[in-house]
């Protein structure tokens, strides 16, 4: 899964990849609401100074690790 970090000054946003998984977000509507969550215009990831990286993502949960005694 693939995630995104929006950067713009000192400030971070993201939105994690399941979400857009699990809702069927296409790329550009992932980077829409990650802007829109972050309380800024759904096309902030466009403007000039702003960076978006993208990152990749492993979903795991406790269960999926099987933890043995000595």
């Amino acid at each position: 899964m693939r995630g995104a970090l929006l950067l713009f000054l000192s400030n971070s946003f993201l939105l994690l990849p399941q979400v857009a998984e699990r809702r069927g977000f296409d790329p550009e509507r992932f980077l829409e609401e990650t802007c829109r969550k972050a309380g800024l215009p759904r096309s902030f990831w466009r403007e000039p100074g702003t960076t978006v990286l993208k990152f990749e993502a492993v979903h795991f949960e406790e269960d999926d690790f099987v933890l043995s005694r000595r």
